[in-house]
């Protein structure tokens, strides 16, 4: 190549025509002669990173912002490329050294509210974002990143409205349609969530993730088949893609295709044999009881529906366990006087707490789902709360507790052994411990408890009662009532009190 075409003029006309190959010659090159060239790495690193090679393309970027600290467009770029990448926190630095040598730049308060966002400082992301507004209001970027910052604090309505205005500026980003489906998923309003999904799908099919997310909506309105065509279709598109596998196999579950859903399972633990809750939902459909959920299948499962989770277990379900409990002990005068320390086993999103914290001096909430001890927080009845299992939680606690309670927990623990020992040594004096359970009858071969295929467990009052000889409660109150609906019918549950002997 003669010298006068080896030069970043040249190597840029290939770069911007799509001639990557010659333009990736030039470039190093240049850099070969002179490494120090920030022009030279600045263009590499750029185009590195359209060839997917992000870590030449990072490490390029940072030498040529390491050569020349004032190339302003260069931390802009380093700054875009970390926040693709989703390194927030580096972003982060870039964006500020950017906004060092120009604090109107644009481009560099875009990027450092997507930086924010990605580290959850939702809040000083909205501000990055109305810097950006109050001059380009026509930014759709920006209002789109405003929505998430909206999304990831709870605020979903006024979420809409930005994403609103990010498709009304850019209407042919998918990704934009497909947040505002999951904002509106958030907000119980499956239909337009399923409309927002398709208009994603609309601008492009081949996205495997839309199409899950459209079974996920569809599948929420009970409209079972064509859910499982959506999930189908992301497993076709991304074989290898286990949120769909997984949503597909519950799918095909919930409409008693079992043998498929089985298939489904066993198909991502070929590839994933270590996936807990695949496992644990595979035994369930298998007819095989195991001692317990496995923790993470647990806090998944409630982190991805902690928004919805009252709504649906309330208006849909018709629960009423801890109003249930709460009467239960009343009118056996067993609220008459405040308990010093009541602890809420599983608190969820604080229903019991609610129901309870008339009669407690201190309230204290155990969850394993960090999203459900969020919503429980906001409710502010609460003394403390912790993310933790039932047994660590009850280690935590130095006092002795007066009144335990768990409502719908013990659905997820099957062998009920450690927590009674737990309870046990943790109880106070004439401690009473309250809590439901899914009722498993008598007739049931006399099983203690069983894994069902809903992937829940169910106790039989024997097995309470053998549990309390051994760890020292007498059972106070039992009866068998209406826990939820399921389907078409009832689920049948067991409330209990029990007092330490």
């Amino acid at each position: 190549m003669p010298d006068e075409e080896i030069s970043v003029e040249n190597a840029f006309q290939h770069h911007q025509a799509g001639r990557l190959e010659e333009a990736n010659t030039i470039y190093r090159k240049i850099i070969a002669a002179t490494p120090d060239h920030p022009v030279a790495l600045h263009y590499l690193g750029l185009l590195m990173y359209q060839v997917g090679e992000d870590d030449q393309s990072v490490e390029l970027l940072k030498k040529a912002v390491a050569t020349k600290p004032d190339y302003l467009q260069a931390h802009c770029n380093l700054a875009n490329t970390l926040v693709e990448l989703n390194r927030g926190v580096e972003a982060e630095a870039s964006c500020r050294a950017a906004l060092k040598l120009d604090p109107e730049k644009l481009n560099a308060h875009n990027a450092l509210a997507k930086a924010l966002h990605q580290q959850g400082r939702h809040l000083d992301a909205i501000v990055s974002c109305q810097k950006v507004l109050d001059t380009n209001p026509n930014q759709a970027d920006t209002h789109a990143t405003y929505a998430n910052a909206l999304h990831g604090l709870g605020r979903f309505n006024e979420a809409l409205e930005h994403f609103n205005q990010a498709i009304y500026f850019n209407p042919q980003d998918p990704e934009y349609h497909n947040a505002m489906g999951d904002t509106y998923r958030e907000l119980s309003r499956y239909s337009k969530a399923a409309r927002s999904f398709q208009k994603a799908i609309g601008l492009d099919a081949e996205e495997a993730l839309y199409h899950n997310n459209l079974g996920s909506a569809l599948f929420l309105q009970k409209s079972y088949e064509p859910a499982i065509a959506s999930y189908q279709k992301a497993v076709d598109l991304e074989p290898r893609y286990i949120m769909a596998q997984q949503n597909l196999a519950n799918a095909l579950r919930t409409i008693g295709r079992t043998d498929e859903a089985i298939q489904c399972l066993e198909n991502i633990l070929k590839d994933h044999p270590d996936l807990a809750s695949t496992r644990h939902n595979l035994a369930a459909l298998r007819g095989e009881t195991t001692d317990t959920a496995p923790k993470e299948y647990v806090a998944e499962l409630f982190d991805e529906f902690a928004n919805q989770f009252e709504e649906h277990l309330q208006n849909k379900l018709h629960y009423k366990i801890p109003s249930l409990l709460k009467t239960v002990m009343e009118n056996r005068d067993l609220c008459t006087t405040p308990y010093d320390l009541v602890v809420d086993l599983g608190c969820g999103t604080g229903l019991a707490g609610v129901e309870f914290k008339d009669v407690a001096k201190t309230l204290i909430g155990i969850d394993l789902s960090q999203k459900m001890i969020q919503q429980a927080e906001a409710k502010n009845v609460y003394d403390k709360l912790d993310v933790n299992d039932l047994v660590s939680g009850l280690e935590n606690i130095e006092a002795k507790v007066n009144l335990f309670i768990a409502t719908d927990v013990f659905i997820y623990v099957g062998n009920l052994r450690d927590t009674f020992a737990a309870v046990q040594k943790s109880a106070a004096p004439d401690a009473f411990f309250v809590f439901s359970t899914e009722h498993l009858a008598s007739d049931n071969d006399n099983a203690p408890f069983i894994l069902q295929d809903t992937s829940r467990y169910a106790h039989s009052k024997a097995y309470i009662e053998e549990l309390g000889r051994e760890f020292g409660f007498t059972i106070d109150h039992f009866e068998t009532t209406d826990l939820r609906k399921e389907k078409d019918g009832w689920i049948p549950g067991g409330v209990y009190i029990l007092k330490s002997d």
